[in-house]
């Protein structure tokens, strides 16, 4: 079973804060334009960056553990 890494929870939880709870809550998904107001890049680096598909979005969850 593999193991997450160090700072993925504090990473969830910063997205968490920033976002609100409600994401967590709903199971909704951060857009491509939520990615990028968080990391203040443009949504085209950040698609390319991330791998994030602009229809589906990514879970909160997941996007900390790409960030970690």
């Amino acid at each position: 079973m593999s193991r997450e890494k160090e700072s993925y929870r504090d990473n969830l939880e910063q997205l968490t804060s920033y976002f609100g709870k409600r994401r967590l809550l709903t199971l909704a998904l951060l857009t491509l334009a939520d990615v990028a107001e968080y990391t203040n890049r443009d949504p085209r680096t950040v698609r390319k960056k991330f791998n994030i598909d602009p229809k589906k979005g990514i879970t909160t969850a997941a996007f900390a553990r790409l960030i970690s």
